[in-house]
């Protein structure tokens, strides 16, 4: 899952600073047009980056005694209830 998010994420932020500032910048497009393009683009990415911040710090809460890598997630469901209810 945070794997899952973390390549979500990477996506919505090339589709922002690639994409969406090249058709502004360089290509010249009316805001209007791009913004019909990208509907809700920044609040998916605030969205979206907000959860994969909660679902990393929940991983790092999870960290075996003296481990930075290995990890067991006993509870998740919290953050995901509150992704549905944002």
């Amino acid at each position: 899952l945070i794997q899952t998010e973390f390549n979500h994420v990477r996506t919505l932020r090339i589709m922002e600073g690639v994409f969406r500032r090249g058709m502004l910048e360089e290509v010249l497009m009316e805001m209007g047009v791009v913004h019909a393009i990208f509907p809700c683009l920044d609040q998916l990415l605030s969205i979206h980056s907000n959860f994969l911040s909660q679902l990393l710090q929940r991983r790092n809460n999870s960290l075996a005694p003296s481990s930075t890598r290995n990890f067991t997630i006993q509870k998740l469901g919290d953050i995901l209830v509150e992704q549905v209810n944002f």
